[in-house]
């Protein structure tokens, strides 16, 4: 955990609230005049799902922990000290 924690009611009621604001800008980001807008997020979507699932899935190691994170500290501080 970072140096805040939320605490899981708190986190709880932060995404509900993020979830409803999104479909909210989604639904009016789709309504008259914006006729081209559904089926460009419909198309953007689509791409973005073919591009994780054939590139990206393999690739993405997810974030860093336990031993990467003091492998790469290590380098960064090296490469300071050599810098400076």
């Amino acid at each position: 955990m970072g140096p805040w924690n939320l605490g899981i009611g708190r986190f709880r009621v932060v995404a509900v609230l993020c979830l409803a604001a999104m479909a909210l800008i989604f639904i009016v980001g789709v309504q008259a005049p914006n006729d081209y807008a559904l089926p460009i997020t419909v198309g953007f979507v689509v791409l973005a799902l073919v591009v994780w699932l054939a590139l990206e899935r393999r690739r993405f190691e997810g974030p860093p922990t336990g031993d990467l994170i003091a492998a790469r500290e290590a380098a960064i501080h090296r490469h300071t000290a050599r810098a400076s």
